[in-house]
């Protein structure tokens, strides 16, 4: 953007900064900023000036004046040392697909001067592989499918580079039906576990939902049983509040929570919570959502006819979570308990009375 005549900011009590002005490149005639009292940041004025290599390079036709603000635009030299490099990068959200990774970025500060560039790299361990882009989203392509990478990404601007943001969670490329269950696999890792997946492990985990030999509650029993979780000593308390977000992804409300609770202590083990978690309703909407099995047996809405055969199961099977042996037992997955509404109910105990009277009726006869 180009500024035909004189460009003058004066007198100006309010305005803090020249931020608006970033995207001026030239001015014909006189530029003049002058006697502002609140103005301490001029770093838009930065590349009109000539930065990054000096006032010779100034894109302005006559005089330059810049005196009376506040420290930080009083002159050429304060503004130029007031310009830096961008802070780190965040990365807001990221998506994937066939062989390819979108990385969406923000940074808090641009360090005085337009952003020229995002630079994206993403690993899987050994490979890297690098994309550009001048504006946010960046794209990263020519990935492997079914592989899991981190990315992180740097901004650069005429200064210099930033430090290269945090790495991202690990992101898998692919099927979007294997990355939602990627997904949900990673959910229990960082909920029940607390850290990020081992790759043999979430590799493990998403073969087995994805090939539907294992089920949602096959999962989640893999997670809570495991060593490493039993091994935190958390108490019944901490436990249900780990369940509730693993398998419901939501906190506990007070009276069911209260309910387990009393449950546990006339005797219910975890394991038969567990099966109770597992066939609720809302375990099953949360694992279909993300297109996996809730337990053996379950019937697929679409089709009522159809059912998901349980798995054939070996007495004891190894876990994909490293060092965690489970005990799995034929047909122990777990099912919806099938209640009786009190009406039904109460219909059920008088036809049970009946037919005892009746019954006893007949042999006095």
């Amino acid at each position: 953007t180009s500024v035909g005549g004189d460009l003058y900011i004066i007198d100006n009590d309010r305005l803090t900064n020249l931020d608006g002005l970033a995207n001026i490149t030239s001015a014909v005639d006189y530029l003049s900023i002058y006697s502002n009292d609140a103005l301490t940041n001029c770093q838009g004025l930065a590349r009109l000036l000539g930065w990054p290599p000096g006032p010779s390079n100034d894109a302005v036709g006559r005089d330059i004046l810049i005196e009376r603000n506040r420290t930080g635009c009083n002159s050429i030299d304060e503004i130029f040392a007031s310009v830096s490099e961008p802070t780190k990068p965040s990365i807001t959200s990221t998506t994937s697909g066939l062989g390819r990774i979108t990385l969406r970025v923000a940074v808090s500060e641009n360090g005085g001067g337009p952003i020229d560039r995002y630079d994206a790299s993403c690993t899987d361990g050994t490979n890297t592989y690098t994309g550009t882009s001048a504006t946010s989203p960046i794209t990263i392509s020519g990935l492997t499918n079914d592989v899991t990478y981190t990315c992180t990404v740097t901004a650069t601007n005429s200064v210099g580079t930033s430090p290269a943001s945090a790495p991202t969670d690990p992101i898998i490329c692919g099927d979007e039906a294997v990355l939602k269950i990627n997904n949900f696999v990673v959910r229990f890792y960082t909920v029940v576990l607390g850290r990020l997946p081992d790759q043999v492990g979430l590799d493990g985990w998403v073969a087995g939902l994805t090939g539907r030999t294992l089920t949602g509650s096959d999962l989640a029993r893999g997670f809570f049983l495991s060593p490493e979780y039993t091994g935190k000593n958390k108490s019944d308390t901490a436990f249900l509040d780990d369940a509730y977000l693993a398998y419901f992804d939501r906190a506990a409300d007070a009276g069911g929570k209260q309910g387990w609770l009393d449950a546990l202590a006339q005797g219910m083990t975890r394991t038969e919570v567990l099966d109770g978690f597992s066939g609720s309703q809302e375990f099953i909407a949360l694992a279909t959502s993300f297109g996996i099995t809730p337990f053996a047996g379950y019937c697929v809405p679409s089709s009522w006819n159809t059912c998901v055969e349980a798995p054939s199961r070996l007495a004891t099977q190894e876990s994909t979570v490293p060092n965690t042996k489970m005990e799995l037992r034929e047909g122990a997955e777990a099912k919806p308990i099938p209640t009786l509404s009190v009406l039904n109910l109460g219909i059920l105990t008088i036809l049970l009375s009946l037919f005892g009277l009746l019954g006893f009726r007949s042999k006095t006869l």
